[in-house]
């Protein structure tokens, strides 16, 4: 059908034969009557116009609209997630189990995506190149590059050095970019939100005129259960931070002041190995109701201090007679409690009218209050220790910090507000606070006579003070460490009488007032305002700007290679031309295909050829010389299969 070799071929000017289209064009050409190389069914006989089908046109339209469809999504979800970002997640919980589950699918779908709308897009680009004429270099550049590696391995296998290779490897290194991307682009975290809040804390000055009355038994019982339970509480508590209730406990600034460095503004940071508190019981704060808020606010506090220098064993401390004028006392199973009252004194009805400006100047050199504590020792003769003590007034700001519900007092500092000095008290705002104060005091745990109490026991045992097996005497105490705890004890009975129904329930309106009027009736504690920051840790949506970047560049791409493959199509006249076989085939004059049929697409001509048997071998396997080529197998052709040894043209 083809005719010999020899005619077939034309020798070109760098000597390498050709055969000339006439001859081709003649030899291909298809007679009815040539049963051994029947044309394909549907193939078309004669001249028809480059136009694609209908079906075709469908079909190719619908890919487009898909592929520009899933490519948006994937950038419609980074929008998502960038205009998401940092909201809570318990707002938006099914946008947020949504947006989790595309992630998981995205690393699988993105590559596939990518893979099929480039592909698409730089199989179009190169038909159109190869349409108006480019370099040979370029379109087998193009033709290869169809994966990463692809192209890199193109690039280094023809040699070839051109803008066009590194734009490819961009072009393709970001398909798993993009999918890592879609992975990576939303997490789920933690963040703070914060915002003002105001506090309400219970303070210690709190007058004591509720106790200048004969019907005090039921909130002597009240206030005997706090104490009494604070004595008895673990010794992980007492070492806590809060007492058994929950209230913050106010560490004593001197220890700190002993062993710390405070900063430039006066602040110090207790550390628990350096923590003595000044009371078994802490003090109240309001507003602090929620386990997933985190609080900081600062408050102004005070407590006693005192000074014990002397400890001696005797029924009563020397130079002191407690039981005459001037001194008030109070007798009880825990031992004797007095203090000397006669001495000149200020003493207004509370610290408020202390400070004012018409009140009369307290002079700084006030001699403090002395108190003289007669007890029981633990000893075998079970005489009495007396002490002769001066107690302070010690005011602090402490900033308090909760993580949750559980508070401490983070800085201590000494407070920078006016007070007076440190020798004056709240026994000096009332006549008649020492004496209830003592009666309740000595009173609060009732035992034998001859027996140490709770109360004793805990000057040198405070882990366990209800132990009456243990035999250390108090006068072996050092003055320090006597004065510290018989402070811790003097402030719990005092927190113990001013909020009695604070300390257990915390501040509410029942519990506390600010009204002077109230206090003076009632046995509510007094509390104070305070301004701090409430910080809530919540889960929001996170938004990675790095990977949405990476995850937006490769979308875009993506919509702008599925939108520029119709766009080259519309710009193309010639028939698809896709590489591969059949297009290896078309005007090939090895393969038995009639002449006509230059319009058909690759797809129209893979179809309607696909019964067709062609190999890539010998075509000329009877001369001396042989041919490598493709060609038909059968009808009257004969190729055959190459051979190892053999020469060929």
């Amino acid at each position: 059908m083809f005719g010999s070799r020899d005619s077939q071929r034309q020798t070109s000017t760098a000597g390498v034969p050709l055969v000339p289209l006439s001859a081709r064009t003649s030899q291909q050409s298809y007679s009815p009557k040539d049963e051994r190389n029947p044309p394909p069914k549907g193939w078309p006989s004669g001249p028809r116009q480059c136009r694609p089908t209908v079906s075709d046109i469908v079909a190719e339209l619908a890919c487009d609209v898909v592929f520009i469809a899933l490519s948006m999504l994937f950038l419609v979800f980074g929008f998502i997630v960038k205009t998401h970002d940092q909201a809570p997640v318990a707002q938006h919980g099914l946008l947020t189990q949504r947006l989790l589950e595309a992630t998981k699918y995205g690393p699988t779908i993105f590559p596939i995506l990518y893979a099929a709308v480039v592909g698409r897009a730089v199989k179009g680009f190169l038909s159109w190149r190869l349409e108006r004429g480019e370099r040979l270099g370029v379109l087998d550049l193009l033709a290869g590059s169809s994966t990463l590696v692809n192209a890199v391995t193109t690039q280094l296998t023809l040699r070839i050095a051109s803008v066009a290779g590194p734009l490819l490897v961009v072009l393709w290194a970001l398909s798993p970019l993009g999918g890592q991307a879609s992975l990576r682009v939303m997490t789920v975290g933690n963040t703070t939100i914060s915002r003002p809040d105001s506090f309400q804390y219970m303070v210690q000055n709190r007058s004591f005129a509720p106790f200048d009355t004969a019907d005090d038994a039921s909130e002597i019982a009240v206030i005997d259960g706090i104490f009494v339970a604070s004595l008895l509480s673990p010794w992980k508590t007492k070492l806590s931070t809060v007492d058994t209730w929950g209230n913050v406990k106010i560490p004593m600034i001197e220890a700190l002041e002993n062993s710390l460095t405070s900063d430039s503004d006066g602040w110090y940071t207790p550390v628990a190995t350096e923590m003595v508190y000044s009371s078994l019981i802490g003090t109240p704060i309001a507003s602090i109701q929620d386990t997933d808020i985190n609080t900081t606010l600062t408050i102004e506090t005070s407590y006693w201090r005192l000074e014990c220098p002397v400890l001696a064993n005797a029924d009563q401390p020397p130079n002191t007679n407690i039981s005459e004028s001037p001194w008030a006392a109070a007798n009880g199973m825990s031992g004797t409690l007095a203090s000397n009252t006669t001495y000149p004194r200020v003493m207004p009805s509370n610290e408020t009218q202390l400070l004012a400006e018409e009140s009369t100047p307290i002079p700084d050199d006030l001699s403090p209050r002395t108190i003289v504590y007669n007890t029981w020792d633990n000893d075998a003769n079970y005489t009495k220790t007396g002490s002769i003590c001066q107690i302070y007034t010690t005011y602090v700001e402490a900033e308090v910090s909760c993580a949750g519900l559980t508070c401490a007092a983070s800085q201590l500092r000494r407070s920078t507000l006016p007070h007076p000095p440190a020798a004056w008290t709240f026994f000096d705002a009332g006549s008649f606070t020492w004496g209830h104060f003592a009666s309740i005091f000595v009173a609060l745990i009732n035992g034998h006579s001859a027996t140490a109490t709770g109360v004793q026991l805990y000057f040198v045992d405070p882990q366990s003070p209800f132990d009456v097996n243990f035999d250390k005497a108090l006068s072996t105490l050092a003055p320090q460490v006597y004065a510290t705890r018989f402070a811790q004890l003097l402030n719990s009975v005092w927190a113990a009488t001013v909020g009695m129904y604070a300390i257990p329930d915390g501040i509410s309106a029942e519990t506390a007032s600010q009204d002077e009027t109230t206090l003076e009736e009632t046995y509510v504690a007094k509390y104070a305002n305070a301004t701090g920051t409430a910080i809530r840790s919540v889960e929001v949506i996170q938004c990675h700007n790095g990977w949405l970047a990476a995850l937006s560049a490769a979308s875009l791409v993506m919509v702008v290679a599925s939108l520029a493959a119709p766009l080259l199509r519309a710009l193309k006249h010639a028939p698809d031309f896709t590489l591969n076989v059949s297009t290896m085939v078309r005007d090939n004059p090895y393969v038995g295909l009639p002449a006509t049929g230059s319009t058909l697409t690759s797809a129209e001509r893979a179809r309607l050829a696909k019964h067709m048997r062609v190999r890539f071998g010998d075509v000329a396997a009877e001369d001396e010389v042989g041919h490598i080529a493709v060609g038909s197998v059968g009808a009257g052709h004969h190729v055959a299969r190459a051979r190892k040894g053999r020469l060929y043209e």
